[in-house]
């Protein structure tokens, strides 16, 4: 059984108050575009479509390890009651988040 809950409410183009929380130390792939059954390591957000702003706001240190499916060469660290924001250079299908603090509250704002 998962321990990530969703949370989420659609306002025009934007995917608003998307919200992860995580129990337990582990990777999580996040997809944006594609409709899935979440489980432990995938959460599916049935978007329909690439995003072309994200923004991730955290409680806990989490890292970015891969997007769009490809391994970052240095991964992207948000420290705790941080937010990372992108919006420019590409489209975002999918990324990969490295949670290792048990309870991380992560928040997710998407644009298409």
């Amino acid at each position: 059984m998962s321990d990530v809950i969703n949370q989420i409410f659609v306002t025009g183009n934007v995917l608003e108050n998307t919200q992860l929380i995580v129990t337990t130390p582990r990777q999580i792939t996040v997809e944006i575009e594609d409709n899935g059954t979440d489980d432990d390591n995938n959460e599916y957000l049935n978007y329909g479509k690439l995003a072309t702003k994200v923004v991730i706001r955290t409680d806990k240190t989490i890292t970015i390890t891969k997007i769009n499916g490809k391994e970052l060469k240095q991964p992207l660290a948000i420290i705790a009651n941080g937010i990372f924001s992108w919006s420019k250079g590409f489209l975002w299908k999918n990324f990969e988040l490295d949670v290792q603090d048990v309870t991380a509250n992560i928040d997710i704002t998407i644009q298409g």
